[in-house]
């Protein structure tokens, strides 16, 4: 599994709680994020947060969907709240799910447990 998120304290609480059950690969740097999967890495899910300075979680999508379509599926996109228009666009035409911040514990298990599917070690 891969979060990807550049507030560093997301990323070390989504780690602490998925951490027990998946291996979780982090990311505060989309970009990073991108290249790894670019270089052939491949997750189960993508928890990406959608707002971003440097790269939007629509900016992180569009990029791993010309690299590879399954990988841009498999994407959970984490949200605070603040959209704006193109990211209500955004979310109104992809079908990928998405969970409000601040996480909760269950809603984040039972979002992935939907993404996931049968597989649970990744």
């Amino acid at each position: 599994m891969l979060v990807i998120d550049d507030e560093p304290m997301m990323v070390r609480a989504v780690e602490r709680l998925l951490g027990v059950d998946h291996d979780v690969t982090t990311a505060t740097d989309p970009r990073a994020a991108v290249e790894e999967v670019r270089a052939g890495a491949r997750f189960d899910a993508i928890l990406c947060d959608l707002m971003m300075p440097t790269m939007t979680g629509m900016d992180v999508y569009e990029a791993i969907a010309l690299v590879e379509e399954e990988q841009a599926r498999r994407m959970v996109f984490m949200t605070g709240g603040a959209f704006t228009p193109r990211a209500v666009r955004f979310l109104e035409t992809v079908p990928n799910p998405r969970i409000e911040k601040p996480l909760e514990h269950a809603a984040l298990r039972a979002v992935l447990r939907t993404q996931l599917g049968d597989r649970t070690d990744g």
